[in-house]
């Protein structure tokens, strides 16, 4: 943007002969310099919205913006819902706005990524149990992780949990 001021001067001599000349006043109006904040904010799965809010906050304010219209600081704010935020490995882009006292405006972007920090839980034990190696041991074996697996149960806030468990046969 660009604002142009046209000053005419006018002398006028006691005859009633006047001249004019015109002098030109421009102001460039570029827009708010917008350092971004870091490009991603990370929060963990199992924060409530509270605290993702709180994380974004610290995390917004890295973002700095720089007018030349007016010592004054620009108006920054974002289009951030913490309770827009998915599941884990989910993200949702957030744009950042600043608008100075001159009304220029500028914006940038971050992405907040929802991250899983908590590993699944396991609750139930195995029980322990010795077998003579014969010609059922294979068949022991199987049945007791079954049985294992039946007794135990395992959760995790981010989605279903597979199960694995080894020596796939008796040694």
């Amino acid at each position: 943007p660009f604002t142009q001021y046209v000053y005419t001067y006018t002398a006028t001599d006691v005859c009633g002969r006047s001249i004019s000349c015109q002098q030109f006043f421009s102001i460039v109006n570029e827009g708010p310099e917008f350092l971004c904040a870091p490009e991603v904010c990370i929060v963990d799965c199992n924060m409530p919205v509270e605290q993702i809010q709180a994380t974004f906050d610290a995390f917004a304010q890295q973002a700095s913006v720089v007018s030349s219209c007016s010592a004054l600081d620009p108006v920054v704010t974002n289009d951030f819902n913490p309770a827009a935020i998915g599941g884990c490995s989910s993200q949702q882009v957030v744009t950042f706005f600043a608008t100075d006292v001159c009304g220029r405006t500028a914006t940038c972007s971050a992405i907040v990524v929802v991250v899983d920090e908590q590993a699944p839980i396991i609750e139930g034990e195995p029980y322990l149990t010795i077998r003579e190696c014969d010609d059922n041991v294979q068949w022991e074996y199987d049945d007791w992780i079954a049985d294992n697996i039946a007794q135990m149960n395992a959760t995790d806030n981010c989605g279903t949990v597979s199960w694995t468990h080894g020596p796939l046969a008796p040694n």
